[in-house]
């Protein structure tokens, strides 16, 4: 099977099922009015009924952010939604800094916590979409979907254990070696350029592998649901010889689709500054904005695991036929 064959029956598949894309994005907006709630609390005892909350409406007041952060300094849930993490091109960098060198460990226990909770809906819910996807009717329902992830829930965590060994290995051995080699470098070289490019080569290289490690995790998964495995050690195996023997499709495909969600997300960013929230209606626009940008964001995530299931079971398919032909 080829990658566009894969990616287009996929693209149907996940089009087929539109209601779980709402499911899932109703579930985004849930999880997130809950996390508001302490950054509102924060916010309105900061403000209060002063004019304070209209001048903002026209900018940020960096004393008033200066004062906000010094209040609340010691709560790691306020420190964490800095304007550098959370707002325009300046929080890409850095959550991309924070991924590449694994800084993200250094985040106070609240925050851990959190991303705790989010590993596990996340796994939960791999469960439910690859479920409802390999299943016969390929239809979603609120029962199937909880049905196939709690199915499924403690083989993905268990692949999740194993997966965070190899994410260990790679932050705590490989970054610290390579980073130690390119201060060195850095160090002893005429120009700032040549520590810049190494930074950069360094993380693409990153980059490479934590996506190569999430692609075989995912069709880890998938070889889980198709054959109904129970040791996670043998699917890893088998999905690491699965990808390497298919490198070219299986990593074709990640990336075709990676690409898609880069399009999706410089088409956000480029519009979403032009909405000046000045005006009940504008804020609407916006969320309203932020919220298709979020079902296409979704539509990716669902789409990488449709066109995965659809390469996999097709070229497991191939293989059967050539082995009967022998």
């Amino acid at each position: 099977m080829g990658i566009f064959k894969a990616l287009s029956t996929g693209i149907k598949r996940v089009n087929k099922n539109k209601r779980m894309w709402f499911f899932l994005l109703v579930v985004n907006i849930l999880v997130a009015l809950v996390l508001t709630f302490p950054l509102y609390s924060a916010l309105k005892t900061s403000i209060g009924d002063s004019l304070m909350g209209e001048r903002l409406t026209k900018g940020l007041d960096y004393r008033w952010y200066d004062e906000f952060l010094y209040k609340f300094q010691d709560s790691d849930f306020i420190n964490y939604f800095r304007a550098t993490r959370v707002v325009g091109s300046g929080a890409f960098f850095s959550n991309v800094d924070s991924l590449v060198t694994g800084r993200f460990f250094q985040f106070g226990p609240t925050i851990l916590v959190l991303m705790a909770v989010y590993v596990l809906l996340n796994i939960l819910f791999a469960g439910g979409i690859l479920g409802i996807f390999h299943s016969p009717e390929e239809k979603f329902t609120i029962k199937g979907f909880f049905s196939f992830g709690g199915t499924y829930f403690n083989r993905f965590f268990r692949l999740f254990i194993i997966s965070g060994i190899l994410y260990g290995v790679l932050y705590f051995l490989f970054v610290p070696y390579i980073s130690g080699i390119i201060n060195r470098i850095g160090g002893t070289a005429d120009s700032e350029r040549v520590a810049m490019v190494l930074g950069l080569i360094f993380a693409v290289v990153m980059f490479f592998l934590l996506f190569l490690v999430n692609m075989i995790f995912d069709y880890a998964k998938i070889r889980t649901v198709v054959g109904n495995g129970k040791s996670m050690l043998k699917e890893t195996g088998k999905a690491i010889g699965f990808v390497f023997k298919n490198f070219g499709r299986t990593m074709g495909l990640y990336y075709f689709i990676g690409v898609l969600g880069i399009i999706f997300m410089v088409i956000y960013s480029v519009v979403e500054p032009q909405i000046s929230q000045v005006t009940p209606l504008l804020v609407l626009l916006a969320f309203v904005w932020q919220q298709v940008y979020m079902l296409a964001r979704i539509w990716v995530r669902l789409t990488f695991f449709s066109s995965q299931l659809n390469l996999f079971m097709g070229l497991q398919k191939e293989k059967k036929v050539s082995e009967t032909a022998a």
